[in-house]
């Protein structure tokens, strides 16, 4: 990929990703529900990218259905969006 390429994903997760992160994570917490949500950024060797863990537990505490999308400066804008929307849709099959 080159350079600029490159840079462009950045500001797309900066402007764009990270935001619309913040927002799943206020309707987490705003909402009772058995969801949890986990976001952790790195840039590791000029590597960027962001973890997102998402799960649901039961009353017993055991994980009973998971989201893992990761959003990476070398993915393009629609894979991103396309993982951002899964997480969008996981997160509201579980809010009530």
């Amino acid at each position: 990929m080159i350079d600029e390429e490159y840079k462009e994903n950045v500001e797309y997760i900066l402007s764009t990703i990270l935001p619309k992160l913040q927002e799943i994570q206020k309707k987490v917490l705003k909402n009772q529900s058995r969801l949890s949500l986990d976001v952790s950024v790195s840039n590791k060797n000029g590597e960027g990218y962001i973890s997102c863990f998402a799960c649901v537990m039961n009353d017993m505490g055991e994980i009973t259905d998971t989201c893992f999308p990761r959003f990476i400066c070398v993915c393009s804008k629609e894979e991103m969006d396309e993982r951002l929307n899964e997480l969008k849709e996981f997160i509201k099959k579980y809010i009530a």
